[in-house]
């Protein structure tokens, strides 16, 4: 099970409603040096004709870069058995990430990213196929490079470091965009993170329909109130998913811990400040 934590706020109910999970661009991050893609092309002649020969250049096309490579070599007294082609890549405003947690019960998501406990969070089941973790979706929203439109998003854990990727080569790597997008600073490995990614030319639309039986929990904080829990609850049955289970957060007597509890009767339940 994976968690996604959200607030309340002006898209909590259709997200619930539309079954959307959204993927945002990785330059709308709160940590600047999170998914900072740093990409470099540098090789000698040949290795500069297969790669413009693999992303579809015609000869024509791959004589007059490699003459401008190689003009530019001169002008800034470089090496030309070193082309080197002095540009930056967008490729961080083409990607878009959708954030999820291996927990459901820490204490600082809650804060941050649920508004101080009054949020939610949704636990969707994933599955495993040819070591491949995904979330079902609806076909004909997501089409992976290597896969296809395969009706799901495929999930990567991400990984904790105490340095950023090394810069890529991009004439000889050919994945190295995920490298960027799978490793965080350290500070953050109490997230536990789970992502799935894609760039702006695989979806159409940046709200991705789940199916309607990955959802598996809705659990609301401890200081969700009663009002919001009865909305998110309609809207979910709007939904159509299926076998949705509700829970509420509750303390640990003398710890700084929480646990879930299942709930049976929604009407029995009173709004709570947090003890």
């Amino acid at each position: 099970m994976i968690y996604q934590y959200a607030s309340l706020g002006k898209y909590h109910l259709s997200n619930l409603k539309n079954r959307w999970i959204h993927f945002s661009n990785v330059n709308a991050f709160n940590d600047p040096f999170d998914s900072e893609i740093r990409v470099r092309h540098e090789g000698t002649e040949e290795q500069w004709r297969n790669y413009l020969k693999k992303i579809g250049e015609n000869p024509k096309s791959i004589n007059r870069k490699i003459w401008m490579l190689k003009a530019i070599a001169v002008a800034n007294n470089r090496d030309q058995n070193k082309l080197y082609f002095p540009r930056k890549e967008n490729i961080r405003y083409n990607a878009y990430v959708t954030c999820f947690s291996r927990r459901f019960d820490s204490i600082l998501m809650w804060s941050h990213y649920a508004h101080n406990h009054t949020g939610f969070t949704r636990g969707f089941e994933t599955k495993i196929e040819e070591n491949l973790e995904y979330i079902d979706i609806e076909k004909g929203q997501l089409e992976y490079l290597k896969f296809g439109d395969v009706g799901r998003i495929v999930l990567f854990d991400v990984q904790y470091s105490s340095d950023p990727p090394p810069t890529a080569n991009g004439l000889l790597e050919d994945k190295y965009v995920e490298r960027f997008l799978k490793t965080k600073y350290i500070d953050w490995a109490y997230e536990q993170e789970v992502r799935a990614f894609c760039l702006n030319s695989w979806i159409k639309n940046e709200d991705i329909i789940h199916s309607t039986d990955c959802l598996k929990e809705i659990i609301f904080g401890l200081k969700t109130p009663i009002e919001d829990m009865k909305s998110m609850t309609l809207a979910l049955k709007e939904s159509g998913a299926r076998d949705v289970k509700l829970y509420r957060c509750e303390r640990l007597p003398d710890s700084f811990q929480i646990q879930k509890r299942e709930i049976f009767d929604l009407d029995s339940e009173t709004n709570n400040n947090g003890s």
